[in-house]
């Protein structure tokens, strides 16, 4: 993965150091009918019983990122967000894919723990795995910056690079109610600083070049 070099802001650092490695898998989910069939446990029905099943998939499949993510899920059904966090802490230790599992765990610490500079430090690790891998292909990532970046006049033109990122990777995907752009925006007032601003700065500078 290429990364950008150290910045001498130890929380711009820490959003660039990646520990894992990101491998290319070509399985598509819906075409492997054990994976398929329990989708919709992550939403809906009985989650012990659904807990059950993931963790008999994850035995099966350990390096698939899609059942730590949707295990994850469950767990925050049930306000576990603990567990859920150490399921996709186990992903990336052991999933091929692990973009997706970063920008799981940055919407985790947004919407559950309402921790918006874990949830940047993520989501920007997620966004330099796809870009610092050569494989962009995951857009909610960029489009959860570009809406924390949108207070801040200094990232405008960040903040449409990673538009424009999150477009060319998907241009139908339906992008932010108003109450979750607001959302976004009210917490960045909240508790962006210096070295968040810094941090989509560094990513934008780095990969856009």
């Amino acid at each position: 993965i290429d990364l950008p070099p150290p910045s001498g802001d130890a929380y711009v650092d820490s959003c660039f150091r990646i520990e894992f490695d990101d491998s290319p898998d070509e399985r598509k989910w819906h075409e492997i009918p054990e994976i398929k069939a329990v989708q919709m446990l992550q939403w809906q029905g009985d989650p012990e019983e659904a807990l059950q099943q993931m963790h008999k998939l994850i035995a099966t499949y350990k390096d698939f990122d899609i059942v730590y993510s949707w295990t994850a899920q469950i767990y925050r059904r049930i306000g576990d967000t603990t567990q859920a966090i150490a399921t996709l802490e186990e992903g990336l230790d052991h999933a091929k894919l692990k973009a997706g599992l970063c920008g799981d765990l940055g919407t985790l610490y947004f919407e559950d723990l309402k921790d918006l500079k874990n949830a940047v430090l993520w989501w920007t690790r997620s966004c330099a795995v796809q870009l610092g891998g050569g494989t962009a292909d995951l857009a909610f990532s960029f489009l959860n910056l570009s809406a924390v970046a949108n207070p801040f006049p200094s990232l405008d033109t960040a903040r449409h690079w990673l538009i424009d990122q999150a477009d060319h990777i998907d241009p139908n995907r339906v992008r932010f109610n108003e109450r979750g752009l607001n959302e976004r925006h009210q917490m960045a007032i909240d508790q962006g600083n210096e070295s968040m601003v810094a941090a989509i700065k560094q990513l934008y500078a780095y990969y856009a070049a």
